[in-house]
């Protein structure tokens, strides 16, 4: 009977081992191919772990997209009691939401 070999089991890795690694690799001169193989990562896990961990501009993944804002109202200006401006159109008291969304559709 034939035996069969089983395929090679690579360990999970943690974020902050994968980190690591990415770490390592920006301090050394070597090669993608060359890393990987000495740290027994596919090319393609490398890759993905880049797009994942190493996203562009050292923004925080939580932060994404979000900045914070600061209200604060002005006194003896014209938008004092501006509620809200859409396309133009400005709003000085409140209205539903139902109504903001006809504005823009």
């Amino acid at each position: 009977m034939e035996q069969r070999m089983s395929p090679c089991v690579r360990p999970r890795r943690t974020v902050i081992q994968i980190n690591q690694l990415l770490d390592k690799f920006e301090n050394s001169t070597m090669s993608i191919s060359e890393f990987c193989i000495a740290n027994d990562v596919c090319k393609a896990t490398y890759h993905k772990w880049c797009s994942r961990y190493r996203s562009s501009g050292s923004q925080k993944i939580s932060d994404a997209g979000f900045t914070s804002l600061e209200i604060t109202p002005s006194s003896g200006s014209a938008y004092a009691c501006l509620f809200a401006e859409v396309r133009g159109i400005r709003i000085y008291q409140p209205v539903t939401a139902g109504f903001l969304k006809e504005l823009i559709a």
